[in-house]
């Protein structure tokens, strides 16, 4: 936003943040993340943008079985390695909602630590997020969190409303995976 103190004031934040949590320490715990499926490192790009994808798949997340803090660097190590192949340096999100079940599945303590994490130590990093698939309820819900993000942010999210839409983004085989 054009706030050099407040852009240098971030930086050193970052740094500080860089040298306790980077490289993640691949611990047990993490590694047990990591095997869940929940966050990984795609193999393909945005069919687009050429940016590397990192695929979020809601159905596998429990809040029963799952510590926040390894869950929040098992994302750190994927996005980390995500970064490593950017050749912007920047990344897609592909967030699949295949099979997701609001009881189940919602993990507001994980999502709310990973986006305070990502925001603080990640800015300008996401190039997009492809929500898919979409539904009543999340439309619901993205009318009233939308307006709650700057404007920047929001242009980044995408709600496919058919698979046709989404495969002009995200390749085939990933899409292919979920369902």
């Amino acid at each position: 936003e054009l706030d050099a103190s407040a852009a240098f004031a971030m930086m050193q934040r970052r740094l500080v943040w860089e040298r306790s949590n980077l490289p993640v320490s691949v611990t047990a715990d993490v590694e047990r993340e990591l095997r869940t499926g929940k966050v990984e490192a795609s193999p393909y790009a945005h069919v687009q943008t050429g940016c590397p994808i990192v695929v979020v798949r809601s159905r596998h997340f429990d809040p029963r079985t799952r510590s926040v803090d390894a869950s929040v660097r098992a994302t750190v190590s994927v996005l980390e390695r995500a970064l490593a192949r950017a050749p912007s340096e920047t990344v897609c999100v592909y967030y699949d909602r295949t099979g997701f079940d609001l009881r189940r599945n919602l993990d507001v303590d994980f999502l709310r630590e990973v986006v305070r994490v990502l925001s603080d130590n990640y800015p300008e990093v996401l190039d997009s997020v492809y929500v898919y698939p979409t539904g009543g309820a999340l439309k619901v819900a993205w009318a009233a969190v939308a307006p709650l993000l700057n404007s920047r942010t929001r242009s980044k999210v995408v709600l496919p409303t058919s698979m046709d839409e989404l495969l002009e983004a995200i390749p085939h085989p990933l899409v292919l995976a979920g369902l």
